[in-house]
């Protein structure tokens, strides 16, 4: 991903994905990555910052990326840690008794038990439709898609009343279906929490990913 200055202002847009075969070392990355901007006919002079995810191939004093980056221009490249990654890292490393990891260890099973069995999955839908929902699917949640936490929070508050009739009729966890129909259970002010506080995260990574997707179907 690259942004840049044109005349009618800031611009950015994915420049190219670049797999990569064989070792990953700074070396490899920063051949490729080299390699790809003399085919984009990129001046790498006019480069000044690189964001990464501070992996140790990416900032290794002698053989990182942004060193061996650094070596091939004439003024020094700012490096920083990219604020997408960041978020992600911190709500990986929740502790056990963050409210966080509390909700989601609550709501993950509800999900996967309406989404992974087929016949749970075909029930639900149809309630959903009978009741002319605007939703017809819960969000699974994903631990590589990390943005998908949030997503999913979201989508399963919307449909919280819809799950709680069904969860009943299918004798799920009791303990669960008691939290989900207490609306003053600490478990609702954690979940609405999350929800509100992470909106504009999502929406700023539903703007990377977007123009991701984009970039892909070119």
């Amino acid at each position: 991903m690259v942004k840049y200055i044109t005349a009618s202002g800031v611009q950015e847009e994915l420049l190219e994905l670049l797999p990569m075969k064989g070792q990953t070392r700074g070396e490899n990355i920063a051949e490729s990555v080299l390699k790809c901007l003399e085919t984009k006919n990129i001046n790498i002079e006019r480069i000044v910052s690189i964001a990464t995810d501070e992996a140790p191939s990416m900032i290794a004093k002698n053989k990182g990326v942004i060193k061996l980056f650094s070596s091939h221009v004439s003024h020094e490249i700012i490096s920083f840690h990219c604020i997408l990654h960041k978020e992600a890292l911190v709500a990986k490393s929740l502790g056990p008794t963050s409210q966080l990891k509390n909700v989601m260890e609550i709501i993950v099973p509800i999900v996967n038990f309406i989404r992974t069995k087929l016949l749970n999955h075909r029930i639900f839908t149809a309630l959903l439709e009978k009741m002319d929902f605007i939703h017809k699917e819960l969000v699974t949640f994903t631990a590589v898609r990390w943005l998908s936490r949030e997503k999913t929070l979201k989508r399963f508050s919307e449909c919280l009343s819809e799950i709680t009739k069904f969860l009943a009729v299918k004798n799920f966890n009791e303990e669960h279906c008691k939290l989900l129909k207490n609306p003053f259970f600490f478990f609702f002010k954690q979940l609405r929490f999350q929800q509100g506080c992470k909106q504009p995260l999502i929406n700023v990574g539903s703007y990377w990913n977007k123009k991701d997707e984009d970039c892909r179907a070119r």
